[in-house]
């Protein structure tokens, strides 16, 4: 099972608020799936909506590709926390590619399993 973090507890229409700013902005970000299972995915690309309501995390605007696709309704509790409540990305890694997280909004399933969506700091 995952740890539940150091992020603050926020209300559904503060997720939402924060989910309308990333989709209008096209903000990229790096999704995540955990279960209790330790089945974990990770995907990097934008948040887009999908018809039925739900949302997509997609690499790419084209159909088949990969993609986490989730409904943040069900989720039994969400937390957000900023660079105040975890580490920025250490140096050595960003050196080698890794995306400098600025943000995290988690939703938690009613199974337990998490969809983490990191917010990735823009580059000059």
């Amino acid at each position: 099972m995952s740890s539940p973090g150091t992020g603050a507890d926020i209300t559904r229409q503060d997720a939402n608020d924060i989910l309308h700013k990333w989709v209008t902005e096209s903000v990229k970000v790096q999704a995540a799936f955990v279960s209790g299972a330790k089945v974990n995915v990770f995907i990097i690309g934008l948040i887009r909506t999908v018809p039925d309501g739900r949302l997509a995390v997609v690499e790419r605007d084209e159909v088949g590709g990969p993609a986490i696709l989730f409904d943040p309704s069900l989720a039994s509790g969400i937390k957000y926390g900023d660079n105040r409540a975890f580490s920025s990305t250490p140096r050595d890694l960003l050196a080698h590619g890794a995306p400098d997280m600025v943000a995290a909004l988690v939703f938690t399933l009613v199974d337990g399993s998490q969809i983490a969506l990191f917010e990735i700091a823009e580059t000059p």
